[in-house]
């Protein structure tokens, strides 16, 4: 769903939108729906105000061990490694978003942060300089749920 609303906004930016299942077609998390697809939301919009020209935005959900995995991933300039530990500090903005006066308060990774945690999962990001970035997302999967996907209920 939310690729969905993302995929308009990044259509209008001249961008593409891809969707990768590594493993199970499903992983279930528990959690407020709301607030997991408003954290999802501001990641996915933060991939398409960085992501290079005429580039690409991928979703890609996987699951690796009891947790769901999901990146969030731009193909723009990356981020300076100095900034990369404070991205999710409420009002930080890395210098590449000031440098390329990109609106935004610098709120929405706080909020994804907090999301996340609530829910007991983790947030992470990878940058390498000029590759894009990739901002990771795991939750614990709901154990009856997913044995239910993995065997094919």
């Amino acid at each position: 769903m939310v690729a969905a609303l993302v995929a308009r906004q990044a259509e209008a930016a001249g961008l593409r939108v891809e969707v990768e299942s590594l493993g199970p077609g499903q992983a279930w998390v528990q959690g407020d729906q709301a607030q997991l697809r408003h954290a999802v939301m501001n990641l996915a919009t933060n991939a398409v105000k960085f992501a290079a020209v005429s580039g690409t935005v991928t979703f890609r959900l996987s699951v690796e061990g009891t947790d769901a995995i999901l990146e969030v991933i731009d193909d723009g300039m990356g981020i300076d490694p100095e900034d990369l530990p404070r991205l999710a500090d409420r009002f930080y903005r890395a210098s590449s978003a000031r440098s390329r006066q990109v609106q935004g308060a610098g709120i929405g990774l706080s909020v994804v942060a907090s999301v996340v945690h609530r829910h007991s999962g983790d947030l992470e990001f990878r940058s390498p300089p000029g590759e894009g970035t990739t901002a990771r997302l795991r939750l614990p999967l709901v154990r009856e749920r997913q044995e239910q996907a993995d065997q094919g209920r």
